[in-house]
């Protein structure tokens, strides 16, 4: 796809090695590498169960966990350079490989039970697994054998569905959500045509198009239409459907066919108006578009709501349209996504009592606690279980390090801070900047411009009201929500002070079935705040008269954040994504208050 994003996108994410981060993100990358993609032994299981149909016993998605895990894996490479995981990721490619049938496939279901339930959701995984892991391939041969897997892959599903004699449906190829499931296969397939060259793929995508992505609706034209919001559709299983306009806007970029690129930049501002809530995530409702910008802010008596495969889902399109439209407002989502609903599911203080996983699958927002449930979890074999969410979230932690500091066609662009060195090449020059900050803990950035003569794109947060931007010294004017554009050159150094100050989030003040709600969220840069009962006897009430408050040390709740304020309850108030971490009932939290 990479000739195809040179021609088509505005922006581009950092290739192996060009970005090397340090301190907040390296944390990141090493506990799930050692904690999870590391581990060989996971990876084997995981592939053991394409070695006899696993998924026949109870119509399950077992097919879908490798390809989920590698793409994420593959992210952390890119955003990593780091050639222990290579090495791993080529092993258990090739193990993959050796499990392919003589009819082309790689599958958990057997021929009896092929085509229903799980079974296309599952052949799509194994197909986005492996075309990830070849973008991210050194081996001409093994990407050889990898092409030639996936075209005997794609080209069984290509030969007993679709249009024609003995074909089934695409959409009827699951009872589940109408085939929405189903008709995400309509990425891989779009991949592959570019990867090929072979025309029968980009047939097939034209064919999921043509079906409209379930059986019961066409919801490509409805969100071209902007005929009713995501939510009021026939089926609104989150997850599923943004991956099919995640493959719709592949399709785009092919065919170069704005209509479909609108329907999902569309559909995309859609949910951030419906669906996205305080902390970036979406699903109030167990995993369902509800309209949960509203439903928010009613309490989830089950907490099982937000689920992790929908925050990095939500991630995933957001990059997309960020690296295709160069539209600041997607940096804005992400950042929003990734210090709140995604740092909130990484297991960093107990793992043991949630099976082993090292990523929560719910994300609560009022009087509740984490560890509510393992979303999508299979037995694989005895004492061995494994989830759809505990496979996904990898490939949001490879997205927080490729997005914050990005390269147009003329410049580097910071979309989010980091400490890190980037190296690029714009213009057949080099350039290199190193910036240091600990952001998302302190409101400074320091940037140094190594070497380089270029224009470098900054981007000045929606919530900094009162921002300083310092070149050598020198006052740069800028704007909340814009990118400011500064020149720089070799020894050049930037100064970037961005406004902490806490500021009061006011929702609608009416909550799904019309009640009036009277709540509010606080925040401090890019952090939602919470209380957690570990620290506070009150967890649902605060009061949005917050001038008097000051940072907390030494908080015995591990932390990023942490304020001490001056109000009616002493509220102590900790960022989000640290809030709730020991899942139970004296950990508890609270996002939304009552005042």
């Amino acid at each position: 796809m990479k000739k195809i994003y040179q021609k088509t996108d505005k922006l581009f994410m950092p290739q192996a090695g060009e970005v090397q981060a340090k301190d907040f993100l390296k944390f990141y990358f090493d506990f799930v590498c050692e904690n999870q993609l590391y581990d060989e032994d996971l990876w084997a299981l995981l592939v053991k169960q394409f070695t006899y149909p696993s998924d026949d016993v109870d119509n399950g998605w077992r097919g879908e966990f490798w390809g989920k895990l590698m793409r994420g894996a593959s992210f952390v490479y890119t955003a990593t350079g780091d050639e222990r995981l290579y090495d791993i990721l080529t092993h258990t490619v090739n193990d993959l490989l050796k499990t392919q049938d003589s009819s082309g496939r790689i599958c958990t279901y057997s021929r009896e039970k092929e085509f229903t339930a799980w079974d296309m959701w599952c052949r799509k995984y194994v197909l986005l697994g492996l075309e990830y892991f070849y973008d991210i391939c050194k081996s001409g041969k093994l990407k050889e054998e990898i092409v030639s897997a996936l075209e005997k892959h794609a080209g069984y599903i290509v030969d007993h569905v679709g249009n024609g004699d003995g074909k089934i449906n695409i959409n009827k190829t699951s009872k589940e959500w109408y085939g929405l499931n189903s008709s995400s296969i309509l990425e891989p397939m779009v991949r592959l045509y570019v990867i090929t060259g072979n025309r029968k793929f980009l047939d097939f995508a034209d064919y999921i198009v043509s079906e409209g992505g379930m059986t019961e609706d066409n919801i490509f034209e409805r969100a071209y239409q902007k005929n009713g919001y995501p939510y009021e559709y026939p089926a609104t299983k989150a997850y599923e459907m943004m991956s099919c306009f995640e493959g719709l806007l592949e399709y785009s970029r092919v065919t170069g066919n704005k209509k479909w690129e609108q329907a999902v930049i569309n559909f995309a501002d859609m949910i951030s108006e419906t669906e996205i809530t305080v902390i970036g995530s979406a699903g109030c409702t167990h995993e369902l578009f509800d309209h949960s910008a509203v439903r928010q802010l009613e309490e989830n008596e089950s907490g099982i709501m937000q689920e992790t495969c929908v925050t990095v889902t939500w991630l995933k399109l957001c990059s997309q349209l960020l690296r295709l439209t160069g539209d600041i407002k997607y940096a804005e989502l992400m950042e929003r996504t990734v210090y709140n609903a995604l740092t909130g599911c990484v297991n960093t203080e107990l793992r043991h009592e949630n099976m082993g996983m090292i990523f929560d699958s719910y994300s609560p927002l009022i009087n509740q606690s984490r560890g509510r449930g393992m979303g999508g979890m299979r037995i694989l074999e005895l004492f061995n279980l494994f989830g759809c969410c505990t496979a996904i979230a990898a490939a949001g932690i490879g997205l927080m390090g490729l997005y914050p500091i990005m390269k147009s066609r003329d410049s580097i662009v910071i979309n989010s801070y980091i400490s890190a060195a980037a190296e690029f090449e714009i213009n057949g020059a080099k350039a290199k900047i190193s910036m240091d900050t600990k952001y998302p803990a302190d409101n400074i950035v320091y940037i140094k411009i190594e070497y380089g003569n270029n224009l470098m794109k900054i981007r000045i947060p929606q919530y900094s009201e009162s921002t300083v931007l310092l070149l050598n010294g020198r006052n740069i004017e800028c704007t909340a929500g814009e990118y400011a554009e500064v020149n720089v050159k070799s020894g050049d150094r930037i100064i970037l002070i961005l406004d902490f100050e806490i500021r009061v989030i006011i929702p609608s003040r009416f909550g799904a079935h019309g009640n009036s709600i009277n709540r509010f969220a606080l925040a401090s840069g890019p952090l939602i705040l919470a209380k957690d009962s570990r620290v506070c006897e009150e967890i649902n009430k605060a009061t949005d008269i917050v001038q008097k408050y000051k940072k907390k040390d030494n908080l015995k709740v591990p932390c990023i954040t942490a304020f001490e304020c001056d109000d009616d309850n002493d509220s102590i108030l900790i960022d989000y994504s640290s809030a709730g971490k020991t899942w139970n009932k004296d950990s508890k939290l609270s996002v939304w208050f009552e005042r």
